[in-house]
């Protein structure tokens, strides 16, 4: 019989720790490691709305901060601010010494507004099911329609039904993946699809001569059928995961999307843009729920005759094209980037366009245990498999989820010359 006592206590190991590493706020993790490089930290931040501030004692002595992209080093001081969702690379160095604030930073967030925007999207994602020239069922995702569909191995005519309402008649474009459609109509007038710029894979119509105020429907049928083999692949106990990864569909029920210069309501419905969005990074929040595109933000900042001035944008953004001048310059891999060379001395106007990513429209939307998983898989799209006799799958909800795009803060930040 072994028994085993503790010589040490827990307040004993964290005090002889040799990185001494504090966050206050919990959001930030780290781990270190010794490479060919020599030894480092990483420090993450996993935290997709706020800021972390975290300590290092003794770190100013012994580390530099190494750039990601210039793989340039830079001195850093015991506490260091880390954006939200970025992370900090700290190298072991005999150079190392404390980092000296030279930066004067101005928040320059209200001199700013949105001026332009790209057209917007709404996601068709529910529908109506008739097979056979049938009745109508009732409205249903469209994962579990098309899941239905394939667990009764249907084959024949179906037809799709959806509807969406507008405040006002306006200018309206109508796009889908490509399909071998039998009829396509919107309010009973026919439709015609075309490639268009959104995607080779997509095709779009203009239906702005058969939209109306209210409620408009728009259907479209087609031979639905899948090869010998998918329900099998699919739902046979004996299938095997080897099987399913070798699985295509010869035809498929997918979403829908309107695209036009619209904002979308809370209820949902859709009215014309009158007016420019705020200054923010939660767009979605302001009729822009499942955008898809840019933003242009413009302002006015002022440089110094001596020094640099870096801009850093706070927010949440794919890429960000700064212009001023005549000259641009793009962050891609950044929410910061020296902007001296575009500006001249004294007052500039400068321009912001922020690119999106394609999160809020294509989804996942309705991921219920987590709105934003760190990691997503075919499931949290499809729910494959928990649609059965009509069920709604348990990690499935009607809910929308979105992410934040755009700007919440804009900073200057000028540095002396030595």
């Amino acid at each position: 019989k072994l028994s085993f006592e503790s010589n040490v206590t827990l307040e004993e190991i964290i005090a002889g720790r040799r990185i001494k590493f504090t966050c206050e706020d919990g959001n930030s993790v780290l781990t270190a490691r010794s490479e060919s490089i020599g030894e480092f930290i990483f420090i993450k931040n996993t935290s997709y709305t706020e800021e972390s501030k975290v300590k290092i004692a003794g770190a100013e002595k012994e580390y530099r901060a190494l750039d990601l992209e210039t793989l340039e080093e830079s001195d850093v001081a015991d506490e260091i601010t880390i954006p939200a969702s970025e992370s900090v690379i700290l190298i072991k160095s005999d150079n190392a010494k404390r980092a000296e604030k030279t930066e004067t930073e101005t928040d320059v967030t209200n001199a700013f507004k949105v001026t332009e925007v790209s057209e917007n999207y709404f996601v068709l994602d529910y529908a109506e099911l008739s097979k056979s020239g049938g009745s109508f069922g009732k409205k249903r995702a469209i994962p579990g329609i098309f899941e239905d569909l394939l667990r009764e191995d249907y084959k024949g005519k179906i037809t799709i039904r959806q509807k969406f309402v507008l405040r006002e008649k306006m200018p309206l474009r109508l796009i889908m993946e490509r399909a071998n459609l039998l009829s396509a109509t919107v309010n009973g007038k026919p439709v015609t699809f075309a490639r268009g710029g959104y995607d080779v894979n997509f095709v779009e119509s203009d239906i702005t001569e058969a939209v109306r105020a209210g409620e408009n429907v728009f259907e479209y049928s087609i031979d639905f059928y899948q090869h010998e083999g998918v329900h099998f692949a699919l739902f046979d106990p004996l299938a095997t995961e080897s099987l399913r990864n070798c699985l295509y569909y010869d035809t498929s029920v997918e979403n829908t999307y309107l695209k036009g210069d619209f904002v979308v309501n809370e209820d949902f419905s859709l009215s014309p843009r009158t007016k420019m969005p705020p200054v923010t990074d939660e767009l979605y929040k302001h009729g822009y729920p499942f955008f898809k595109g840019e933003i242009t933000l413009t302002g006015k900042v002022n440089k110094n005759k001596t020094g640099r001035t870096t801009l850093k944008i706070g927010g949440r953004f794919m890429t960000a094209k700064v212009r001023a001048n005549g000259k641009e310059k793009l962050f891609t891999l950044d929410n910061k980037g020296d902007i001296t060379e575009l500006l001249k001395n004294g007052e500039n106007e400068i321009t912001i366009t922020l690119r999106s990513s394609m999160r809020n429209i294509f989804g996942p939307h309705h991921y219920k245990p987590i709105p934003e998983p760190m990691g997503i898989s075919p499931y949290n799209f499809e729910f494959r498999g928990e649609w059965a006799e009509g069920r709604i799958p348990e990690n499935y909800t009607d809910a929308y989820n979105f992410v934040p795009f755009g700007a919440k803060k804009i900073v200057t930040a000028e540095t002396k010359e030595e």
